[in-house]
């Protein structure tokens, strides 16, 4: 999924949550425990 349409998905919900990747930036999904695109397991929450 692209940084995209995980936006778009963000902003139709009622939640306005990112969660990110702390070492290569790729945006993550909130049940995913490691990042698909370097495998940190170290993942950034930000609410707006």
């Amino acid at each position: 999924m692209g940084l995209l349409e995980l936006l778009r998905r963000t902003r139709r919900s009622d939640e306005s949550t990112l969660y990110e990747c702390r070492d290569c930036g790729t945006c993550v999904f909130p049940e995913q425990e490691k990042c698909p695109n370097c495998g940190s397991v170290e993942i950034a929450c930000y609410e707006f």
